[in-house]
């Protein structure tokens, strides 16, 4: 009989919980409180490194300054109930920047901070960019109601 790694564990869990959300065109992360990776569905896989899991979503989802975290609102998202959002420009590995409207969903049961469920979604330029923010947040809450609370 052999024994998982804490970390494999881990890992093995978070992929149960989160399974549903592969179906979605739109990426799809969830990190912690401390704004580590612990799942990420296959349209967000492609966006991000390939050694993603553990790491902190300005490493796994590259972008140009990581002090974003001094002012990111999953930070927020964690102990509240509200749908956030916010723009992210990331850089792949294969050189072209991306702009992503980022959802955020708070999916814990409001009374400690838990992990975060963003919602990733490619805005293309020049479209409306308020109809585009509000089509994030709308999406974002209904993914919101189908997402298990708690741990």
């Amino acid at each position: 009989m052999s024994l998982e790694s804490p970390a494999a564990l881990s890992r093995r869990e978070a992929a149960e919980r989160w399974h549903h959300l592969e179906e979605l065109d739109d990426g799809c992360a969830v990190v912690t409180r401390r704004l580590e990776v612990v799942y990420l569905n296959g349209t967000a896989r492609a966006l991000a490194r390939e050694d993603w899991y553990g790491h902190p979503c300005w490493y796994v989802l590259p972008v140009k300054d990581a002090s974003c975290v001094c002012t990111c609102p999953a930070i927020r998202a964690g102990s509240s109930a509200e749908i956030l959002y916010c723009e992210e420009t990331i850089y792949p590995e294969d050189g072209v920047p991306v702009v992503l409207g980022v959802g955020i969903v708070p999916v814990g049961d409001g009374s400690t901070p838990a992990d975060t469920l963003l919602l990733l979604r490619p805005k293309s330029p020049g479209g409306d960019s308020d109809a585009f923010r509000r089509e994030v947040i709308r999406d974002a809450d209904e993914l919101q109601t189908r997402v298990p609370t708690g741990r």
